[in-house]
């Protein structure tokens, strides 16, 4: 076998038994009206200045600190349980824009402007602020509106369109405030003049959803049939072609990374990670495809509010990725482990490790003592030691020193692949060529003479009764109970050979991953 082709078989078998494994499946905490919701729906969501979190639906408004939760309806001051926006301006007053008005909540008490036209009586999309303390306004009839000196003024005659439905509200970083509309397209304010920009400028549709601004100062617009970014010159558009969840999206979040979150009416949830999209929907743990609105909280968490499906919550530790530009030496990563102090290993496939901690990162070859470089797995044993499986060798990694070992020393063979401790305190290597035991500084190694076959041992557990189970290559699994060994195969209803990965869950129930599936 070539070099070459060695090591592609290490890296996709390296891959497939790791310990880190990636998932396209997001795991969600849902709310729904059995937990914190008057109703199902979730209309709208925002987290104050004090960090509490805000949730608008049709029943009125609820105000929610991680445990318990205060409930706001009309009996309370609001113009109308449906509420469509939530906002805090500077001096911290909330604002709430419902189908009937807008109003203030002060702290204390609710005020409406009931007595104000007809115009200002209508349904409210987005409320905004600009630097000046002027707070914006987008309504449904009549369009653009500011609030300044406690009087409303539209601006739909300054804009030049008789008549128009404002949908959303942006006040950059560079204080220009972007108007999305309902069927004209894009409008921006330099509080000097307005520039409306529609399919004719290559905005990608005129019914304009959302609005965001990323961190490099460009201009998303989310709009009925997928999104534009505007760099200040020319519009780039992306539609379902691109993998993205491309109709309806009402709603763009930035984390704190720089990602976009997308959030589509009918196409569940999209992530831009620098210039890549992936799509979640319910096949991926998405509770609803019907999102109507989304935050990310000051602590990274993404909530979403749904039509019909309540209220969800993703974890910031569930979506954040780390590629070699945070500071890992390669993207490809094939274990990990944590040691006893909290710090993050990171093994590679030939770049060694690298280590993580205190929010640095250190990479760590064989010029600092390491084994090898093509690292396959690493385990933390229970006296706070690291072991690192190499394709030459295995490592020990104590008191900030290395010491390394390999078929000299007595390892069945310098490739080692798993890596388990027993409850006796012997840690067992998986290697290509059998397995090994380690009792204190003395090796023992089992191969084709002790009824073990010489193959590659992808996988090792301990079941509840203390048997080792051993995951191969070509030999399905092989059980040790102490005194011999025994197998099971095809002839066991095992759909394949090469097994990945064995567990044993709170049932006692077996399951093994293989490469015809998994099988319990």
């Amino acid at each position: 076998m070539t070099g070459y082709i060695k090591n592609i078989i290490l890296l996709f078998t390296f891959l497939l038994t790791s310990n880190f494994i990636f998932s396209q499946t997001l795991f969600f905490q849902r709310y729904t009206n059995d937990d914190i919701l008057p109703t199902i729906t979730v209309y709208s969501l925002f987290q104050d200045s004090k960090g509490f979190l805000w949730i608008g639906t049709d029943g009125g408004v609820t105000k929610f600190d991680g445990t318990s939760k205060i409930d706001f309806t009309i009996q309370d001051g609001l113009p109308d349980n449906l509420i469509r926006v939530i906002f805090e301006d500077s001096k911290g007053n909330m604002w709430f824009g419902s189908d009937k008005g807008p109003c203030v909540f002060d702290g204390k008490e609710f005020k409406n402007f009931n007595s104000e036209s007809s115009k200002v009586q209508n349904l409210v999309y987005d409320i905004c602020e600009d630097d000046s303390g002027t707070i914006w306004l987008a309504f449904n009839e009549g369009g653009l509106a500011k609030y300044e000196n406690n009087e409303f003024h539209f601006l739909n005659d300054e804009i030049g369109l008789a008549s128009f439905t404002a949908r959303r509200l942006l006040y950059d970083s560079k204080g220009i405030l972007w108007i999305g509309t309902l069927g004209d397209g894009l409008i921006k304010y330099n509080f000097n003049n307005f520039h409306i920009y529609n399919t004719g400028t290559n905005l990608v549709h005129n019914n304009v959803l959302s609005l965001q601004e990323d961190k490099w100062g460009n201009i998303w617009i989310g709009t009925l049939v997928g999104v534009s970014k505007y760099d200040g010159k020319t519009f780039t558009n992306y539609r379902s072609s691109d993998n993205f969840a491309a109709d309806n999206v009402l709603s763009i979040e930035k984390d704190a990374k720089g990602n976009l979150w997308f959030s589509s009416f009918v196409g569940g949830l999209t992530v831009l990670d620098r210039d890549k999209f992936t799509r979640y929907t319910t096949k991926n743990g998405l509770p609803k495809n019907t999102i109507l609105c989304s935050l990310i909280d000051y602590r990274g968490d993404l909530w979403l509010g749904m039509y019909n499906g309540g209220l969800c919550r993703l974890p910031v530790e569930k979506f954040l990725n780390y590629t070699v530009e945070d500071g890992l030496a390669d993207n490809s990563v094939t274990s990990f482990a944590q040691d006893y102090k909290g710090d993050f290993w990171f093994g590679l496939f030939g770049y060694g490790v690298t280590k993580y901690a205190d929010g640095k990162y250190y990479n760590i070859t064989t010029k600092d003592g390491l084994v090898n470089n093509y690292v396959a797995v690493i385990y933390s044993d229970s006296k706070g030691r690291l072991w690192f499986g190499t394709q030459g060798g295995v490592s020990l990694y104590e008191n900030g020193k290395f010491r390394n070992f390999n078929k000299n020393n007595g390892l069945a063979d310098d490739l080692v692949l798993s890596i388990k401790e027993d409850k006796n305190g012997n840690i067992w290597f998986g290697t290509g060529n059998g397995i090994t035991k380690l009792t204190g500084d003395n090796f023992t190694s089992y191969k084709a003479a002790e009824n073990f076959p010489e193959d590659w041992v992808n996988t090792i557990c301990e079941d509840n009764y203390g048997n080792l189970w051993f995951g191969t290559w070509e030999n399905g699994v092989i059980i040790y109970n102490g005194n011999e060994f025994s197998k099971l195969d095809h002839t066991d209803g095992l759909p394949q050979f090469q097994v990945y990965c064995i567990i044993q869950d709170q049932y006692d129930d077996y399951w093994i991953c293989t490469e015809g599936g998994l099988c319990k």
